[in-house]
């Protein structure tokens, strides 16, 4: 283990919009589409999702 040179904590807090950004920045979005029998496509594979009722999704028209 290292010793640091000083006690000091010089990390900084984060505010919301901070750490919203740095949300976006680490992560990849990708949309798809849930077809009927709640299954995507991601890769040539196919996913299962499973109905839950906390899950809000609406339908484009």
């Amino acid at each position: 283990m290292v010793k640091s040179k000083s006690d000091s904590n010089l990390h900084m807090k984060l505010d919301q919009s901070e750490i919203e950004a740095m949300n976006q920045t680490f992560s990849e979005h990708k949309t798809r589409i849930i077809q009927n029998d709640f299954t995507i496509r991601f890769e040539n594979n196919f996913y299962q999702l499973f109905r839950s009722k906390e899950v809000k999704y609406t339908l484009k028209q």
